[in-house]
């Protein structure tokens, strides 16, 4: 996903890829510090990466025990996935989010976050499919 997404960074910045602003502006208030877009970028990978990481695994649990082990479901479930949990932080939170960073997300950057994520999904039910078997 931050493969996806690093190209789009580099051409819009912040405002392009939402879930790193997302990480950034709560990177920025764990730390109680104000919200400065792109200073802690390498923190909002990691938090991205971690939750990503922390995710999938719940994911991959959930699969062992409920679906069949088949390419096809696999993709279509973590693609699913994917898009639930795209729906939850930027539309749910939204409001909040961009208040406690003072910015917006742009309709760019929530384009390139639904495409990340099902690239993302997409990856998952891949290697749950090599992983599970």
């Amino acid at each position: 996903m931050t493969l996806f997404e690093a190209p789009f960074w580099l051409r819009l910045r912040m405002p392009g890829v939402v879930e790193w602003q997302v990480n950034e502006i709560l990177t920025s208030k764990l730390l109680r510090q104000p919200y400065d877009e792109g200073k802690r970028l390498g923190w909002a990978i990691t938090m991205h990466q971690l939750h990503g990481i922390a995710l999938g695994t719940v994911f991959s649990i959930m699969v062992s025990v409920s679906l069949p082990i088949n390419l096809a479901i696999l993709l279509l479930a973590g693609s699913a996935y994917s898009l639930a949990l795209w729906c939850v932080v930027p539309f749910m939170f939204r409001p909040a989010l961009q208040h406690a960073g003072r910015t917006t997300f742009t309709k760019k950057g929530l384009t390139i976050s639904l495409f990340a994520h099902i690239v993302y999904g997409l990856s998952l039910g891949g290697f749950l499919t090599i992983l599970l078997r």
